[in-house]
């Protein structure tokens, strides 16, 4: 089989660590999520601050990708680019990604996740540690569906990059 990058996206709450770690034990593919866990250490004073650590981790995570890609593994991650085109919208900054979009590999496969608001919203509230937009998703349905509805068209705007 053909080494191939799938990318596993969607809201918070929708179960993509799940289903990627489940497809990755049994499939024996290697599971990457994004940011990497020891970016996740870092405490970040705002969501501009947050917005660029994972933008350091799509970086490094796209290095790793492609290390394993030309070694003819399977790849499976937890969020990608599309979250970053995502959270560039829901704080209203303008920043040019195409350069960014040409050095990233190109997922073969785009998982896009959607899980029903009374689900996302009690899985949210198990955590121990939200963030802002987690605690204001469990408050506000609409909040949700906004996401949602971002995530869609998104995807549908990425897709037609990578054709």
């Amino acid at each position: 089989m053909k080494p191939r990058l799938i990318v596993v996206e969607g809201a918070d709450g929708v179960g993509k660590t799940f289903l990627c770690k489940k497809l990755a034990k049994q499939n024996n593919w290697f599971y990457i999520k994004t940011p990497p866990t020891c970016l996740l250490k870092t405490k970040c004073k705002n969501p501009r601050e947050e917005l660029f650590r994972y933008l350091e981790g799509l970086m490094l995570n796209a290095i790793v990708i492609r290390k394993r890609l030309n070694r003819g593994e399977t790849v499976i991650c937890d969020r990608y680019y599309l979250t970053l085109l995502v959270d560039l919208s829901l704080l209203r900054i303008k920043l040019d990604t195409s350069a960014l979009e040409n050095f990233l590999p190109k997922p073969n496969k785009i998982i896009l996740l959607e899980e029903d608001y009374e689900t996302v919203a009690l899985r949210l509230k198990r955590k121990k540690k939200k963030s802002k937009l987690e605690n204001k998703i469990i408050k506000d349905k609409q909040t949700y569906v906004n996401v949602v509805k971002l995530f869609t068209k998104k995807n549908k705007d990425y897709a037609k990059s990578l054709a």
